[in-house]
């Protein structure tokens, strides 16, 4: 039985004073309201109305019952209304998280359209700065630039990431000189920023088709303030590496002028939005979700953000923590590679180093146990024996290293050497 819809017939049939007005006001047939009515009455065990010629009249139970079921039904139609006007027109508070960059050069200017849309919702906007904030727990939906280690209670969507431009003053231009080529970056001051986990930003990488070029440059100021950057870039003090979103309005007033326009400057952090599961059913969060990514997909039809980008992965100067992104030159990473074909020499190089190191490795076992046995040899046969150094020098030879060459080889292999040379000088000769 559906006790709801029987809930509703009995209402009708009391406000009606008969069957056929109630089966006429909820346009179902008689038959139909008696049998509701009657398997009712049956699982109540009371009799709800007194029936006769001239219609029904309630009991003293039913009376009683009627009481009951108003309010109810009358809750239930209010929650129904509530819920269809929320549809139409949301409402509630929304509490919002954003980089403060973000939050000034992309949220704020646009938050006015969503308030003339959604007149009834609530905003309560916070700057953050990591996920691990306290702000950004309490947050509906987040707006973060970088790498955040999501929760996975969290979605996370990268949307792609903002177009990173070189920038300076004109004066400075007029008096350095224009760059044609990354490369010429190392010739000029380069104001530089520590982003939040300590790491100063000295590599600008940059591409154009298949090329790559990784330029380590340096100047006379280190901030983690980007405004501090940002006006001594304005003043003519040197170079700034900055998001396109950020410095609109300084290029459109002429104070700051972009250049190596036909590169794509790569290393800008990736633009994320992260919001609980549950907000995709809370309409007014399900909105502002909604008009996030219409706002970033208007910038990206105006170039300013880029959709799709291999960058949005997490670099690998930013996973070793605090110190210099140019520590990835020195060490080797593939960031230090200035074209891919230098960079598919250099993985050609490896292969074979790699290779060469393995069969070494398996002549210096055997040439190692072929000492130890020496050493049980009488002295007077030892130098009658072929000279190890020689067995050495065809062993590389077979292999056809050039120890010159293969310095991680030379590193690995000196250690090796000295023990050997100890062992030579316990039996009496000069093995190398």
């Amino acid at each position: 039985m559906d006790k709801l819809r029987a809930i509703q017939y009995f209402i009708a049939a009391a406000e009606e004073g008969s069957l056929t007005g109630a089966a006429r006001r909820l346009e179902v047939s008689v038959p139909a309201v008696q049998k509701l009515l009657g398997s009712l009455e049956r699982e109540l065990g009371v009799l709800l109305f007194d029936r006769s010629v001239q219609g029904v009249k309630l009991t003293t139970s039913g009376d009683a019952y009627l009481d009951c079921c108003r309010p109810l039904l009358s809750d239930l139609d209010a929650a129904e209304t509530a819920l269809a006007r929320s549809a139409v027109r949301p409402s509630g508070t929304l509490v919002v998280a954003a980089h403060p960059q973000l939050a000034h050069h992309l949220l704020l200017p646009a938050l006015p359209e969503f308030h003339r849309r959604y007149p009834d919702i609530q905003v309560d906007f916070r700057t953050v700065h990591r996920i691990s904030d306290a702000d950004a727990a309490a947050a509906d939906v987040l707006l973060l630039h970088g790498w955040p280690e999501a929760g996975q209670d969290l979605i996370h969507r990268k949307l792609g990431m903002a177009r990173t431009l070189i920038v300076a003053a004109p004066e400075y231009w007029a008096s350095h000189g224009v760059p044609r080529h990354p490369d010429e970056l190392t010739k000029h001051i380069c104001l530089l920023m520590r982003n939040p986990p300590g790491i100063v930003l000295d590599l600008w990488e940059f591409e154009r088709g298949r090329d790559k070029v990784s330029v380590p440059v340096n100047g006379w100021l280190i901030s983690n303030a980007r405004e501090v950057v940002l006006d001594a870039v304005i003043g003519g003090e040197g170079i700034g590496r900055f998001s396109e979103l950020t410095i609109r309005a300084q290029m459109h007033s002429g104070r700051l002028v972009p250049v190596l326009l036909d590169w794509e400057v790569q290393g800008g952090p990736p633009l994320n939005l992260l919001y609980k599961a549950s907000a995709r059913r809370t309409p007014r969060a399900r909105l502002f979700i909604d008009f996030t990514i219409a706002l970033l997909r208007q910038h990206e039809a105006a170039g300013e953000t880029v959709a799709h980008h291999p960058s949005t992965d997490r670099p690998a100067w930013h996973r070793r923590g605090y110190g210099r992104a140019s520590s990835a030159l020195r060490r080797g990473g593939v960031c230090a590679f200035r074209s891919t074909s230098e960079a598919y020499r250099a993985r050609s190089a490896g292969a074979r180093q790699r290779r060469d190191a393995g069969r070494f490795g398996l002549l210096l076992t055997s040439f190692s146990a072929r000492c130890s046995c020496r050493s049980a040899i009488p002295t007077r046969r030892r130098r009658r024996s072929t000279s190890s150094a020689r067995a050495w020098r065809s062993c590389r030879g077979a292999i056809g290293l050039n120890l010159e060459d293969q310095v991680e080889l030379r590193r690995a292999l000196t250690n090796r050497q000295r023990r050997l040379r100890r062992n030579a000088a316990e039996v009496g000769e000069d093995l190398l």
